[in-house]
């Protein structure tokens, strides 16, 4: 069977015959690919406030001031173990300035426990969405007191 040849020949002009009423205009000229005044974007959105988040219940931060203050005396206990051991830091190498490094940081886990009880509070709260800035204050707080610990540890060992 055989088709008529003007479909075949129509159909390979037609593209040519489209491209070339795209490409200029009546003056001659290129079109512009500048935005156009119905392409242009007016006015705003404004986003909404974000919601304020809840609270955490009383108990959280009264679990979390419980905690800093175990990190306190942790704390305490720690400078007073760091006050009694120093002679034995200074004194060189050897068996009695190992113990003292030792008990230097077994002191420091007694303030690292209240501080991680903390982070878990935080985790808890922040998953729940709810306000953690009580928080993080008295987290803040005991991770201060175990930087100073660390660094009591860190000049020992010099």
């Amino acid at each position: 069977m055989r088709f008529p040849v003007f479909p075949r020949v129509g159909a390979a002009l037609l593209p040519a015959i489209l491209l070339a009423a795209c490409a200029t205009t009546p003056d001659g000229d290129y079109p512009s690919l500048a935005v156009r005044d119905g392409e242009r974007m007016t006015g705003s959105i404004a986003a909404p406030p974000p919601a304020p988040l809840p609270a955490v219940p009383a108990e959280t931060v009264q679990e979390a001031d419980s905690l800093l203050q175990q990190a306190r005396r942790a704390h305490a206990d720690f400078q007073a173990v760091s006050r009694r051991v120093t002679p034995a830091l200074r004194s060189g190498a050897g068996p009695r300035r190992e113990v003292a490094l030792a008990e230097l940081m077994a002191a420091r886990s007694s303030t690292m426990i209240p501080l991680a009880e903390l982070d878990r509070l935080y985790v808890a709260a922040a998953a729940e969405g709810m306000d953690t800035s009580a928080i993080l204050q008295a987290r803040g707080e005991a991770e201060s007191l175990v930087a100073q610990e660390d660094a009591v540890i860190e000049a020992a060992l010099r």
